[in-house]
C-alpha cells in the first residue's frame, strides 16, 4: 500500500467519522429540547380588502378593513375600521359602516359593532340613514338586524326605533317596536 492510498484512506476514514457524528447530533433528543422553537399564533393583516361575488359572478360586497385579526384555533376573524359595500348592479347601493366587528370564516355572519352606519344611496333619492350601536349581518339570506337603538334619518326627517330589519337585497327596511318620528311622504 502506497503512503497516497493510507492517507486517502484515512482522510474517507475522518470524513466518515465526522458524518457519523453530526448526524447523530441531530437525533439527540436532549440537544432538540434545548432549540428555540416559533409558533403562529395567528395572522394579523393591515389594509385587508375581500370582495365576494353574487350568483352573476359579480361583486355582491366588498369589505374594506383597517385591520383584520384571526388567533389560530379560531373560527371567527376581528375587524377593525370596517366598511362594507353591499348591492348589485342596477340597484342602490347599501354602504356599511363600524368601528370593530366579527366574522365567521366562511363569511355567512358578520357582527358590527360601534358607531353602526347602515346607509342606502338609492338612485335620485336622498341617502337614507341607520344608525345603531350594533348588527349583524346573515350574508347568506342578505339580511342586516338589531334588537338595539335605531336612529333613522333621510335629510332632517328623523325616526326612531328599537329593533330593525334590512333586506340588503330587495332594499327594504323593517322598524319593529317603539317607532317615534315624523317622516313625509
Amino acid at each position: 500500500m502506497t503512503a497516497r492510498t493510507l492517507a486517502g484512506l484515512i482522510l474517507a476514514g475522518f470524513a466518515a467519522f465526522g458524518a457519523w457524528t453530526w448526524q447523530s447530533s441531530l437525533q439527540n433528543p436532549e440537544l432538540l429540547e434545548t432549540l428555540p422553537s416559533a409558533e403562529v399564533q395567528g395572522v394579523y393583516i393591515r389594509q385587508a380588502a375581500i370582495v365576494s361575488p353574487g350568483p352573476d359572478g359579480q361583486p355582491l360586497y366588498r369589505m374594506v378593513a383597517e385591520e383584520m385579526s384571526q388567533a389560530l384555533n379560531s373560527n371567527t376573524f376581528g375587524v377593525t375600521g370596517v366598511h362594507l359595500d353591499y348591492g348589485g348592479p342596477g340597484q342602490g347601493r347599501w354602504n356599511l359602516s363600524s368601528d370593530s366587528g366579527e366574522v365567521t370564516l366562511d363569511w355567512s355572519n358578520i357582527r358590527l359593532s360601534g358607531n353602526v352606519s347602515v346607509e342606502y344611496l338609492g338612485e335620485g333619492n336622498a341617502a337614507t340613514r341607520l344608525l345603531t350601536h350594533a348588527l349583524v349581518l346573515d350574508a347568506l339570506t342578505h339580511r342586516a338586524s338589531t334588537a338595539g337603538r335605531v336612529v333613522l334619518q333621510r335629510g332632517a326627517e328623523r325616526i326612531q326605533a328599537t329593533g330593525m330589519s334590512v333586506d340588503l337585497i330587495a332594499g327594504t327596511v323593517a322598524l319593529e317596536s317603539g317607532v317615534n318620528g315624523h317622516f313625509a311622504p
